[in-house]
């Protein structure tokens, strides 16, 4: 194994063949040349390990501030089925946050001001307690967005399943 003080001389000899102009200190040089890394490369990485790590540890600031921001902004969005809604007989029904979930109101007709349905959960289907004012019973149920219509599923005994109604935007 080479004396220290011979290895050190050899990196400042290469690193000043390398580049004249540059006749530093390899260690305060900022890049190395090719050629120095080339003839060491286990010493060039042993002496620039500080100054990756700290590269490396503004990248990883850089993608963790970029996922905060993204998943804010996704956590500040409003869900896609909130606003008014048509049903097809003509009714119009009201979604709007309540709490946590989602509720569907009806907004005209006979029942104004009935609670269709209380939802919660994310795209393309949110799932909750849906409403029949007609018959005042409460059922295991969906709202499942396709497109731009609004489907109102209903499930008795959580087996049979059917699409109640189809909402459409107004």
């Amino acid at each position: 194994m080479a004396d220290p003080r011979a290895r050190h001389e050899r990196r400042c000899r290469l690193h000043r063949e390398a580049s004249p102009a540059a006749a530093r200190h390899p260690r305060r040089s900022g890049a190395a040349p090719a050629r120095l890394i080339a003839a060491a490369p286990a010493t060039f990485l042993r002496q620039d390990w500080p100054r990756l790590l700290v590269m490396d540890k503004r990248r990883r600031l850089f993608a963790a501030s970029l996922i905060v921001a993204v998943t804010a902004e996704a956590a500040n969005a409003a869900p896609a089925i909130l606003g008014n809604w048509v049903a097809e007989d003509g009714t119009r029904i009201a979604v709007k946050p309540c709490g946590p979930a989602v509720c569907a109101t009806i907004a005209s007709g006979a029942f104004r001001g009935a609670n269709v349905a209380t939802v919660s959960g994310a795209l393309p289907e949110w799932k909750g307690r849906v409403r029949d004012p007609r018959k005042d019973q409460s059922y295991d149920g969906s709202l499942r967005l396709n497109g731009r219509k609004l489907e109102l599923r209903g499930c008795l005994a959580r087996v049979f399943c059917r699409t109640v109604q189809t909402w459409s935007r107004p």
